[in-house]
């Protein structure tokens, strides 16, 4: 189908994927990079303790906006985003989820979408007074909307790109 760099955004990440019209190559490319978050962030946590999942998460995180595979160049992150959320409080990243795909089902925008179900991660946190953590989120979610400042610039104007999921 050609290099996905190539189409859309020429972002790498599910959306873009999902504007070529495979929506099984979209769906699998979020499953992989949730887990993708998943697993790097679980197995520090396992093996070296919650701490090293910490660091474990920004490093997967930063790897997958800023693939050395990619000159780079990556994703916006917030599907990695969700899966380490999985393993730093499974909560946090079911409301995300659920944040995610109700703001994404109202206003057909993933950036939206993205923006704020992570900003709303910290808020979560706050609320729920779970603050070991609050610092690697305060990290991944500034570098969530830092890599969407396109998007907002678009949003703004009225030219951002809506999802079809049907």
């Amino acid at each position: 189908l050609g290099n996905i760099r190539d189409i859309g955004s020429g972002n790498i990440g599910a959306t873009n994927v999902l504007r070529t019209g495979h929506k099984k190559a979209a769906l699998f490319t979020l499953i992989m990079d949730i887990t993708k978050g998943f697993a790097v962030a679980y197995l520090a946590k396992e093996f070296l303790g919650i701490t090293a999942s910490h660091f474990a998460a920004l490093g997967v995180f930063f790897g997958h906006l800023f693939s050395i595979f990619l000159f780079f160049k990556g994703g916006k992150g917030v599907a990695t985003f969700i899966g380490i959320q999985m393993v730093l409080n499974f909560y946090v990243g079911i409301f995300v989820c659920i944040t995610w795909i109700a703001i994404a089902i109202i206003s057909r925008y993933s950036s939206l979408s993205s923006i704020i179900s992570s900003v709303l991660s910290l808020l979560i946190l706050i609320v729920a007074n779970d603050l070991s953590y609050i610092w690697v989120q305060i990290i991944l979610v500034f570098s969530i909307i830092t890599s969407h400042k396109g998007n907002i610039v678009k949003l703004i104007s009225g030219k951002e790109n809506k999802i079809k999921f049907i």
